[in-house]
């Protein structure tokens, strides 16, 4: 499958500080809790933004099956919304792309980290996150669902070890755990296949291997209910404090869909 066959979409969690003191631009700034401190620096965060040009909306979450044209500034459960780190308070956020195809999102990413660090000191910890959205132009077919699928499992070993410190973590767990031990990698595949051809194949397949959303590998967005995104979402890496370590996950999640789960 051609890489440019996919676009792809990231969740960022991270921990930023404002870099210059603006609380005495808000009334009672000591006053508010910690919701309110953290709701006020995502709207400086984008308004900055804006003024470099990158369109921005302060939520909570997305509705789903929006067409996600703009960068969403909003909250994890997993992420502190307030923690202190020496004199400073830093503010967890989770940062959602609009959809990028795979010759643009390089520079979009680049681009915002940029703009991020001339107003933001960023920052993670083990509690951060980079989730990585694929989907095809067309939506995913069940051949690729397949495909993808029982790659997940045979390659397994090797995606967990390039990110070693994220293997035990409970939102991102291991696909192969949700079958019996004793079955071993083939008989996970052999299940696998036992779906296709099947009337609800997919549901059967997504149930299957992904009955959560926490696996490092998420099918949940693909069972065909009204509404889903409809992409495949690898949770597995840590929290992306650079551009750099961002456009690695990104890298390595579209060389899986597309060439190395073959």
């Amino acid at each position: 499958m051609e890489r440019t066959s996919v676009t792809v979409g990231v969740e960022l969690e991270l921990f930023v500080r404002v870099l210059t003191d603006r609380s005495g631009e808000v009334h009672n700034w000591d006053g508010l809790d910690e919701d309110g401190r953290n709701e006020q620096v995502r709207r400086w965060m984008k308004e900055h933004l804006e003024q470099s040009g990158i369109t921005a909306n302060v939520e909570d979450e997305p509705p789903i099956g929006t067409s996600y044209d703009a960068w969403s500034i909003g909250v994890d459960s997993s992420v502190q919304l307030v923690k202190t780190s020496g004199n400073y308070e830093f503010y967890g956020i989770e940062l959602r792309s609009p959809k990028f195809s795979t010759s643009e999102y390089h520079d979009k990413i680049m681009k915002l980290y940029n703009v991020l660090r001339k107003a933001f000191e960023i920052d993670v910890d083990a509690s951060c996150g980079t989730h990585v959205h694929t989907r095809r132009e067309d939506g995913w077919n069940d051949v690729d669902l397949f495909r993808i699928s029982k790659g997940v499992i045979r390659y397994e070993d090797d995606v967990t070890k390039m990110y070693p410190a994220r293997e035990n973590n409970t939102y991102a767990q291991r696909n192969s755990l949700v079958f019996d031990k004793g079955k071993g990698l083939e008989g996970i595949l052999a299940h696998i296949n036992s779906f296709e051809g099947k009337e609800n194949a997919r549901k059967l397949l997504v149930n299957a291997i992904s009955p959560d959303n926490y696996r490092a590998w998420n099918f949940g967005h693909l069972t065909g209910e009204k509404g889903e995104c409809g992409t495949i979402e690898f949770r597995l890496p840590p929290g992306s404090g650079t551009a750099e370590l961002c456009l690695k996950a990104i890298d390595f999640t579209v060389e899986c869909v597309t060439q190395k789960f073959q």
